[in-house]
């Protein structure tokens, strides 16, 4: 389509994208016009445009309605469907009627072999006529007009690594078959370009080239022969499309894997940890996809995937792996140290959660336990102490804390233990004081003094006539001699456990002549008030500032 031309005139030229070669038979070259404004009625042809092509009249009465109708709006004429593409046989003249040109023309009588361009001019005389399209039609075949060469077939298709023909045919002038004539094959272009052969025409004037082609794309094909005046003619060019074979499905391969979860209880894989090999056979690029690539610790044990191998071309084949998911990784033990307090029957007993300081496991504890969770006194200070925890897949993490044992309780009924009463006679006594213990406690008399309660209420040391003994826990208590009668012994027992804890009590003594040791008070005379912290448990006994009554005295 070239658009519409001036009303008076117009030229314009045509480039052709090969020289024209008049030999090829059916050879097409056809134009066609659309015209308005150009009524012809009758003898009146005044309204028409002249047409030359490379400066030779083609036709003088282009225009008309021959496709509209005598009137204004219907003046119109074009070229094509129904209309044949003779010339005018008298390219000057303009017979009657709109019917004598029909705007399709042939324009091979206007060009010549080797042209590359054809020029084209309108004019209008009636200065008012419209050419407002222009459409140029080019078809050839393979056939031949005189002595030349024809190659076939024109086109072919076929898959690679397949024989593939194709045959020159050379005539004469006079269409008989050349014989014995070598005839040149080439392939010009596509992925077989550069092979050459020379094949000599059989007695049917036909000479054939076969080849395999192991590659895809489009081959295009040659010959050339030699005529006889010594001229070198090209074929017509065919072309050869190599394909594949239709498309086999990919093969899918598969291998079982195994993955570990990390600390955080996830695993992941990728479509190349599955795969075994995948391939296609026919050589295509392929793709690999898999239907599971995350995992937790709710997939512990064998999990069933799938592969997707598909190709290129869109192809895609299957295989199921087996990808076994394992939980190797051990709790995370986390502990913190803790005090503990003997009880009174000198033991402490600590539970798991004492020590545990959030132990942890992505796929959960199955059991958590401390070793060891009992202790006694033997135990007192820095103890080591295991916390051991399992996680549901069986793998065990421990970390150690330090349990502190500690004994703050002082020991307990302390004792004396010494008679209330003694006799001159029966000095020296001995006795051993006792306490009470969770775990253990020594016991010892700390000081002691001796004195006499007068009769005014007043005490009188009485040091140099009763001796006790301070070491060990046995204790010696002498009286000097009978004077000692109406003295008083006090001591402070005290008792020190293990862990430093103390506590203390105090004893007392009273000395007697033989005559007045019955009816004698608690640990006093008679029954009246301790001078000091007297008898037998001394916790009994109150602060005495007098002799005690002397109770009844045998006669």
């Amino acid at each position: 389509m070239f658009g519409a031309q001036q009303t008076t005139g117009d030229t314009f030229n045509i480039g052709l994208a090969e020289p024209l070669n008049q030999r090829v038979p059916n050879l097409i070259l056809d134009l066609s016009l659309g015209i308005s404004y150009g009524y012809q009625i009758g003898s009146d042809t005044s309204q028409h445009s002249n047409i030359d092509v490379n400066d030779q009249r083609m036709t003088s009465c282009a225009g008309g309605q021959d496709d509209g109708y005598a009137a204004n709006g219907g003046l119109i004429t074009v070229g094509g469907i129904g209309d044949s593409n003779a010339n005018p046989s008298d390219p000057y003249a303009c017979p009657s009627g709109p019917r004598w040109d029909d705007e399709l023309y042939s324009l091979l009588p206007f060009v010549k072999d080797g042209d590359t361009k054809i020029k084209i001019d309108t004019n209008n005389p009636s200065n008012d006529d419209s050419i407002y399209f222009a459409a140029l039609f080019l078809g050839s075949t393979t056939a031949i007009v005189g002595e030349g060469i024809v190659l076939a077939p024109a086109t072919a298709s076929g898959e690679i690594n397949k024989q593939h023909s194709v045959t020159a045919t050379v005539q004469d002038d006079s269409g008989n078959p050349v014989i014995g004539r070598d005839v040149a094959f080439s392939i010009i272009s596509g992925p077989n370009a550069g092979k050459n052969v020379v094949v000599m025409t059989d007695g049917a004037g036909k000479a054939v080239y076969s080849y395999t082609g192991t590659m895809v794309g489009i081959d295009t094909i040659v010959e050339k022969f030699t005529n006889s005046n010594g001229d070198t003619f090209s074929s017509n060019e065919v072309k050869k499309e190599w394909t594949l074979p239709p498309n086999s499905l990919p093969i899918a391969s598969c291998k079982n894997a195994t993955v570990n979860l990390d600390h955080s209880g996830k695993a992941e894989i990728s479509a190349s940890t599955v795969d075994g090999g995948s391939v296609d056979p026919d050589g295509d690029n392929i793709s690999l996809s898999v239907s599971k690539t995350a995992f937790d610790c709710s997939n512990v044990g064998p999990n069933s995937v799938t592969l997707t191998v598909t190709d290129d071309k869109g192809a895609s084949a299957t295989c199921e792996a087996a990808v076994t998911v394992q939980d190797k990784t051990g709790p995370t033990v986390l502990t913190k140290d803790v005090t503990v307090q003997l009880d009174a029957s000198g033991k402490a007993l600590i539970n798991t959660s004492d020590i545990d300081n959030g132990t942890s496991d992505a796929c959960g504890i199955a059991s958590l336990a401390a070793l060891p969770v009992d202790f006694t006194c033997s135990h007192i200070g820095a103890n080591t102490v295991t916390l051991a925890a399992t996680d549901k897949s069986g793998n065990s993490s421990s970390a150690t804390a330090t349990v502190t044992v500690v004994d703050t309780l002082a020991p307990t009924n302390v004792q004396a233990n010494a008679p209330a009463t003694i006799t001159p006679p029966d000095a020296p006594i001995s006795f051993k004081a006792t306490a009470m213990d969770n775990c253990s406690a020594t016991v010892k008399i700390t000081e002691y003094s001796c004195y006499k309660v007068k009769k005014d209420g007043s005490q009188q040391s009485k040091m140099e006539s009763c001796v006790v003994n301070l070491s060990g826990d046995t204790h010696t208590l002498t009286v000097a001699d009978s004077g000692g009668v109406g003295n008083n012994i006090v001591w402070t027992v005290l008792a020190t456990d293990q862990s430093g804890n103390t506590a203390t009590a105090n004893g007392s003594v009273l000395v007697v002549t033989p005559s007045s040791s019955s009816g004698l008070g608690n640990n006093g005379v008679g029954n009246g008030q301790d001078p000091q912290p007297l008898g037998n448990p001394p916790v009994n006994d109150g602060p005495g500032t007098s002799p005690g009554n002397p109770g009844n005295k045998k006669k």
